[in-house]
């Protein structure tokens, strides 16, 4: 089970704790067990004034002008966001309530998630993978990264989506069937860190992502590339989110219209000539950023 969880923070007024279920444990090996205990957990959790997330159906949450809860249900574990302690706050009224219907145990402070590491320096909450990729670097590494890949390395070539395209030619079959497998497990390992942390190598992944089903001996250097990559920068905070009175502003552009297409996501920050997390489909539109430090890797 994931760690339970507590972190406070006074001056901003934040605070986040997970509880377990230790008596769901048993539960689990069933066949269909997990679907059951959330058929049980979700309802009662709305029963308590909470609203769920259209988003995710796992978050649910209640805010009043003063109190805010996030409830994040995973399994048997609970990820709790919170603003205010003390015995009448929202958070108070939920754990009362959970540890009267179920047995629920709090572990203390929390350090990692699913594989994300959480850390707090003052204001901030600093999220990373260090560990999961190290564990993905000695599976598939075990003598050390490539030293063709350097610590200025980008995560990929220029020529990536000509391979992708060649590899996804049109009516032809899959010629490297035993790199399926492979190729899979390494791709999907790869946007978990990419969507979860590093959006460093969202463009990579993305478009490795294309050939699942006809990957090619090039892409599969082309994802060992982008591992070693994140080998050089694995203690890299991937994440970190401080307190700020302007809003976050997102923009994407893509047009699946055409089979080619061009695609890139930029988000702002407070002046509008800063560009955080640049992706692009065509490296062409990367070229004004050489000998420019983004998204924790330089371009060359």
């Amino acid at each position: 089970m994931s760690p339970a969880a507590r972190l406070r923070n006074d001056r901003t007024g934040i605070k986040c704790g997970v509880c377990s279920n230790p008596s769901m444990e048993c539960n689990m090996n069933m066949q269909q067990g997990g679907r059951r205990w959330l058929r049980s957990l979700f309802p009662w959790i709305a029963s308590l004034g909470l609203t769920q997330s259209n988003a995710d159906a796992c978050v649910f949450h209640m805010k009043t002008a003063t109190d805010a809860l996030f409830v994040c249900g995973y399994v048997d574990d609970h990820f709790i966001l919170y603003l205010k302690d003390g015995a009448d706050p929202l958070y108070a009224y939920f754990t009362r309530e959970l540890t009267r219907r179920w047995e629920v145990e709090d572990e203390g402070e929390v350090t990692d998630l699913l594989n994300i590491e959480i850390s707090r320096q003052g204001a901030s909450v600093t999220l990373r993978q260090t560990n999961y990729i190290s564990k993905l670097v000695n599976e598939l590494f075990p003598d050390g990264a490539s030293t063709n890949v350097q610590r200025n390395s980008v995560p990929h070539t220029e020529d990536i989506r000509e391979l992708v395209i060649h590899a996804m030619g049109e009516g032809s079959p899959p010629t490297y069937l035993a790199l399926i497998n492979d190729y899979r497990k390494l791709v999907g390992a790869l946007l978990y860190a990419a969507t979860s942390t590093r959006p460093d190598i969202c463009y990579a992944t993305r478009m490795l992502s294309r050939a699942m089903s006809k990957p090619a001996p090039q892409l599969m250097a082309a994802a060992l590339r982008v591992l070693a990559c994140l080998a050089h920068h694995k203690h890299v905070a991937g994440l970190r989110y401080t307190q700020c009175r302007q809003p976050l502003e997102g923009y994407a552009d893509a047009n699946w219209a055409v089979r080619h297409s061009q695609s890139c996501f930029r988000i702002p920050t407070r002046t509008s000539r800063s560009i955080v997390g640049l992706q692009e489909a065509g490296f062409s539109r990367i070229e004004h950023l050489r000998g420019r430090d983004y998204g924790g890797v330089r371009s060359r």
